[in-house]
């Protein structure tokens, strides 16, 4: 269900200034964890040291068609946030916690999510593992729409079955 109006949020405009930090050329994410209404700490998707080349000079992602998140040499926003959290000894506390998140497409305009959707199955594993509470993604950059971390899963698994099945259904038969 959709909350809190996006355009004037302080919390949307730190996800929006990390996203524009990104170095990807494909979509640019920002995460905020959030502690009663407060910003805590921000990251964004970025290539891992370790396989930056396969970003340069075009990334990996725009040369395959129809490739998931999966494909990534990027560390995600809310992956490299989560497991910073968690690496510090903070997992026990995350569950007082919000996480939100946003993305920016290439051209720099706000990602229009559909109603939610969560379509990284790699995050949401990682958002369930974490404990956080709460994670809010935005929606058609309007509203904020939240989930419990086990919802999330859910929706991406849904979103990366659907995505199969459509990659299936779109190969031509073998002869």
């Amino acid at each position: 269900m959709p909350t809190r109006i996006l355009k004037d949020d302080p919390i949307y405009q730190a996800c929006l200034e990390e996203a524009r930090k990104s170095p990807c050329q494909k979509k640019k994410v920002g995460a905020v964890l959030v502690f009663d209404g407060r910003p805590l700490v921000a990251e964004y998707n970025r290539p891992s040291d370790e396989l930056k080349q396969l970003c340069d000079p075009q990334c990996i992602r725009l040369t395959v068609p129809d490739c998931d998140s999966t494909l990534s040499a990027c560390d995600h926003a809310e992956e490299r946030l989560l497991l910073q959290q968690l690496k510090e000894g903070r997992g026990p506390f995350l569950e007082y916690h919000d996480l939100y998140v946003a993305a920016l497409n290439a051209d720099g305009t706000p990602e229009r999510r559909v109603f939610g959707q969560f379509s990284c199955l790699r995050c949401a594993r990682i958002i369930l593992a974490s404990g956080v509470r709460t994670v809010y993604t935005a929606w058609l950059g309007t509203y904020w729409v939240s989930n419990t971390p086990r919802e999330a899963l859910i929706h991406a698994g849904d979103h990366a079955l659907r995505r199969l099945l459509e990659q299936l259904r779109s190969r031509k038969p073998r002869p």
